[in-house]
């Protein structure tokens, strides 16, 4: 089969396309001809070894990627929820070594694939898992949303429209932070008041916020603080060590939550995303679009930032 791959960490660079052994579907997995599979900051940083414990799991050459839709191929004998033929979606388990879904077949654990709802297509699919459950295990950590204030930087990115439209189905009030050319989307998408973050920074706003979510990711726990209320929540998507520990000191006097946001594959989190797409209350934004042959510059171009949505590999 035709892969992505890389046979060192790096960036865009060291990523080649070419021939890779067909997967061989296990007995609690299931073989999936990739129709779209969708890149993420997460695919980049496995590329990289960035924070990854990846030379303790398999060999080079390693095939990246997380998010994908397509066909159901092959299923394992334990197999029992889909079957050849079906249109699946889902995550691959690329970040505890296995091989990735940019390629044209992946085997996966059967847990994290799923049917794909009656009327959404597979680009649609492909862009749903990392992003769109890591918002949804954030907020859900910070209890019950309606009336809740709540402050969102990185609003337009991969994570951040979805947090953005999950909270405000929530009933909760979305203060949003992006770039200039994206306020008009954000806006549209249900913030309540979308701001330019060259134009307004952090500490242009008071304490005024039960939760910030930190979708853009380097906030300091000092700076993020002073917007939160007292018994608040601070949402990060990069837990790392060092915030864990200052969490412990630096919110002492304060008494703010911190609440590490990742990727959850509970069956409920999966339920609720698929209802909210079918009855339409949220959407899925896909900026670009690439091919496997291309998918070197797929990543260049998220890496790069400023990209609204989600950028797709298309097979």
């Amino acid at each position: 089969m035709q892969a992505v791959y890389f046979e060192k960490f790096g960036g865009s660079e060291v990523l080649r396309v070419g021939e890779m052994p067909d997967p061989v579907c296990g007995s609690s997995q299931v073989l999936v001809e990739v129709k779209a599979a969708s890149v993420n900051p997460v695919d980049y940083k496995i590329v990289a070894g960035e924070g990854l414990p990846l030379p303790l799991f398999g060999k080079f050459p390693r095939i990246p990627g997380s998010d994908f839709a397509g066909v159901v191929l092959e299923t394992g004998r334990s197999v029992k929820h889909v079957s050849p033929g079906d249109r699946v979606y889902g995550v691959s388990t690329s970040f505890f070594g296995g091989p990735g879904s940019h390629a044209e077949r992946l085997a996966t654990n059967q847990r994290v694939v799923r049917r794909i709802p009656q009327g959404l297509s597979f680009e649609t699919m492909s862009a749903i898992p990392v992003g769109a459950l890591t918002a949804l295990n954030g907020l859900r950590q910070c209890g019950n949303l309606s009336g809740k204030r709540i402050l969102l930087t990185g609003a337009s990115g991969g994570v951040g429209l979805f947090a953005l439209q999950l909270a405000k189905n929530f009933g909760a009030h979305v203060t949003t932070i992006c770039s200039a050319k994206n306020v008009a989307l954000v806006k549209r998408l249900g913030s309540d008041d979308a701001r330019d973050y060259a134009n307004t920074p952090l500490t242009a706003f008071g304490r005024d916020f039960d939760i910030f979510f930190d979708a853009y990711g380097p906030t300091e726990l000092k700076d993020a603080a002073k917007l939160i209320r007292a018994g608040g929540y601070y949402v990060t998507t990069l837990p790392r060590g060092a915030k864990i520990f200052k969490a412990v000191f630096g919110f002492a006097f304060h008494n703010p939550r911190v609440v590490m946001a990742n990727l959850s594959i509970k069956k409920e989190g999966f339920e609720t995303i698929e209802k909210l797409l079918v009855d339409k209350k949220i959407e899925v934004l896909i900026s670009q679009k690439f091919s496997l042959a291309k998918a070197a510059e797929a990543y260049e171009t998220l890496m790069k930032g400023g990209v609204p949505g989600k950028i797709i590999i298309t097979l």
